[in-house]
């Protein structure tokens, strides 16, 4: 097993992205339907933050208790910039493996996007890690 191979081995590079003004339900339904757990948030092409499923389902059950007022549900209220994390910890696709997993333990965090150049090429998780280990010792 080689940690020393670059993040660009085990990094997603089909992206599914949001913008900072869809609505968290809009984002909860892309969830839903791909079964990803994080996804990089955009401003005019430009990353600007992260959102993970984790985030939604706090206002998701926060929303179960809205009253009966007739007001509008949090989650079609709420954009992705009230929510998102700004200004996410990247990599730039040039790092190696081992150099994401020391911010993944480092950090608080499952998801760091890759940039090349200041541009968004990739996404890697903790879960790509972990497959990629799992792989590589079996």
């Amino acid at each position: 097993m080689s940690i020393n191979e670059p993040i660009s081995t085990i990094m997603t590079r089909d992206i599914i992205t949001v913008d900072v003004s869809d609505t968290i339900r809009d984002v909860f339904n892309v969830f839903e339907q791909i079964k990803i757990r994080h996804i990089p948030v955009l401003a005019d092409s430009t990353l600007v933050g992260i959102i993970s499923l984790t985030d939604i389902n706090g206002v998701k059950q926060c929303a179960k208790f809205k009253d009966s007022s007739g007001s509008d549900s949090l989650l079609d209220v709420m954009t992705v910039k009230q929510l998102m994390k700004a200004n996410p910890v990247t990599v730039p696709v040039s790092h190696t493996i081992k150099q994401a997993a020391d911010i993944f333990l480092q950090g608080h965090f499952h998801a760091l996007p890759v940039t090349d150049s200041n541009e968004l090429v990739g996404i890697v998780t903790t879960t790509d890690l972990i497959k990629y280990m799992v792989k590589k010792a079996g």
